[in-house]
């Protein structure tokens, strides 16, 4: 819609005699200073330019700005056809993340269940499994040191093996 009343507005300007001071002001562009490097706010111009180049429109809209009717109804199709453009990429890009969800959840349906007879637990990752056999069938995970013989939670174990 934005882009649409901005082409509306550039056809009402462009439409305008050539001594109003908003045909000068938008016909003019300044010869003089720099714009500093980075990421700049766009001045209108920019966005118009945008916009016309995105409407495929950027070739023939002096011409097309002349007669008011024509100008709309051609802004009016290309942002129809240019929203219907986004829609469906994304649409695309929804049913791909949703896709690879569903394939994560799949691959993790097949290692990441409850070791214990009867029950269907899944988890996502394998912290969920162990905190849910922790927590549901009390199973504390202690394992010895190699070393030291000293026992550890597994992530007590995990910390003390990275010392050595």
């Amino acid at each position: 819609m934005l882009t649409q009343r901005r082409l509306w507005l550039l056809g009402h300007i462009l439409r305008l005699d050539k001594c109003r001071i908003r045909r000068k002001l938008f016909v003019c562009a300044s010869t003089q200073g720099r714009r500093s490097v980075g990421g700049q706010r766009m001045r209108w111009n920019d966005l118009v330019l945008r916009d016309l180049r995105n409407c495929n429109l950027d070739g023939v809209w002096r011409i097309l700005s002349e007669d008011r009717n024509e100008w709309r109804n051609q802004i009016w199709a290309a942002t129809q056809e240019l929203n219907f453009k986004k829609e469906e990429q994304e649409k695309y890009r929804k049913n791909e993340q949703k896709r690879c969800c569903e394939a994560k959840q799949t691959i993790s349906e097949f290692a990441l269940h409850c070791s214990f007879d009867g029950c269907g637990f899944t988890a996502v990752n394998h912290a969920g499994v162990v905190n849910h056999q922790r927590q549901k069938h009390g199973q504390s995970l202690n394992s010895q040191c190699q070393y030291c013989h000293q026992t550890f939670s597994q992530q007590g174990l995990h910390n003390h093996d990275r010392s050595f």
